[in-house]
């Protein structure tokens, strides 16, 4: 039987910004989805400097298009606290800074890189704990002892 690669499922958390209390629910992505995803990062000073042209933009649409696609559930509500189902116009209206915010957290949930496990390698050193005796030790026995 082979490896059965499990499908990622990445909760995003806003706390401390000014979207604290929502939270998205986002899968995963390909690699090559991914690249296509940080392609968006090399357009931010397009967007800052207001210089974006009608590629730039469709690549943004594109990236929101992902986004919007691999979200699964997310806890958005209206006015009235009726929920806002998942979906691409329901994206459109979230205010710019926000939209990107959020793929900006699930790009970084998705390339996160485990942290290394506590224990240190010796890098191949001798174990410095007490030496493990190599001889055998029997208990003292008189030769009476031996005989029973």
């Amino acid at each position: 039987m082979g490896y059965k690669k499990q499908k990622k499922l990445y909760v995003l958390d806003f706390k401390g910004t000014n979207l604290e209390g929502l939270e998205i629910y986002v899968r995963s992505t390909s690699l090559g989805k991914m690249l296509d995803l940080t392609g968006l990062a090399s357009l931010g000073d397009n967007i800052k400097n207001g210089g974006l042209d009608q590629q730039d933009l469709e690549a943004i649409k594109e990236v929101f298009r992902l986004f919007i696609e691999r979200v699964d559930r997310w806890n958005l509500v209206d006015e009235d606290d009726n929920p806002i189902p998942v979906s691409y116009e329901a994206f459109m209206d979230f205010d710019p800074g926000d939209a990107m915010q959020a793929v900006t957290a699930w790009q970084s949930a998705i390339l996160d890189v485990p942290a290394p496990l506590d224990q240190k390698s010796n890098d191949g050193k001798r174990w410095e704990g007490a030496p493990i005796p190599m001889e055998l030790s029997l208990p003292n026995l008189t030769p009476s002892q031996m005989q029973t």
